[in-house]
């Protein structure tokens, strides 16, 4: 809820636009900050749940919703490459862990864990698929998911013997504390345009909570686990390749000592710049002031 005296809004879904630019217009002395996490124009050229001859209009759409916002409001990026997305150049934070929030490890079963929102574009029926090549191996999903879609995953593992647990969203620390239960963290991103660069924050988490992250092979993943001797990769939407980086995995007894191993240092490494975006907003609250 916003009141008079609100000295700043921060705006992240995009979905909020259409009521964020109207609001920016006539903000007086209030500021209004977008935080765009997402290539908007691409994910809309991708997304399944729209008819494919809409996608081409919804990303113009989008692309035009946000050189409209970058004239009335504050934007900050997430990823450097969204920037080609505006006319002007604006500022970037990196979406990273806040690493003091990630719970530390305890002990682990074997099992794979996803966590974030669960949708096909994010390769949902590829890890389910792939988990249904292995024996004994129960895989736990955390995050929200459109009905119809955890009802297709349902069915699906009940149709070829899953083990799947279905959480729905949890906050943060929940989340993390039941995925770190798991020894493997998987990213089964489909390639896509909006993905491709995209760098993963749930990699980054998996790895500082010492799961063996195992993620589609595309150039933005494929930075978040340089370095580490461990973390697999697989063909973007093959569920057989999965399998086999799943398995492998699995079936090593140092992985995931090794994994845990390496958590300090990507945490020290990739942590979001939490004092950096404070004093952005602190500078333009008083410029607002001013």
């Amino acid at each position: 809820m916003v009141n008079a005296s609100s000295a700043l809004i921060i705006v992240h879904d995009p979905e909020l636009l259409i009521w964020a630019i109207p609001l920016a217009m006539v903000r007086g002395r209030t500021r209004v900050v977008f935080d765009l996490h997402e290539d908007l124009p691409k994910q809309m050229a991708t997304r399944y749940r729209y008819p494919r001859a809409l996608r081409p209009v919804l990303s113009a759409l989008a692309g035009l919703a946000l050189r409209m916002a970058e004239r009335v409001m504050t934007v900050t990026l997430a990823e450097p490459q969204y920037a080609s997305i505006f006319r002007d150049d604006h500022a970037v934070f990196e979406n990273l862990p806040i690493t003091e929030e990630l719970p530390t490890r305890v002990d682990a079963d074997p099992g794979v864990v996803y966590v974030g929102d669960i949708s096909l574009e994010r390769g949902a029926m590829v890890l389910l698929a792939a988990v249904s090549e292995l024996e004994d191996v129960p895989l736990t999903m955390i995050g929200r998911c459109p009905p119809a879609l955890a009802a297709e995953l349902q069915r699906q593992a009940r149709t070829t013997g899953v083990d799947l647990t279905m959480t729905g969203f949890l906050p943060y620390r929940d989340a993390w504390t039941l995925a770190c239960r798991s020894t493997v963290g998987v990213s089964p991103l489909q390639d896509l345009p909006n993905y491709r660069d995209s760098l993963p924050t749930k990699l980054l988490e998996y790895r500082c909570v010492g799961l063996v992250a195992i993620a589609s092979r595309l150039p933005g993943s494929e930075r978040v686990l340089e370095g580490s001797q461990v973390a697999r990769t697989f063909t973007a939407g093959d569920p057989i390749d999965l399998a086999r980086a799943i398995a492998e995995t699995v079936d090593d007894p140092t992985a995931l000592a090794i994994a845990v191993a390496e958590a300090d240092q990507v945490r020290a490494s990739w942590s979001w710049d939490a004092d950096g975006f404070v004093a952005f907003l602190d500078e333009l609250i008083t410029s607002s002031r001013g």
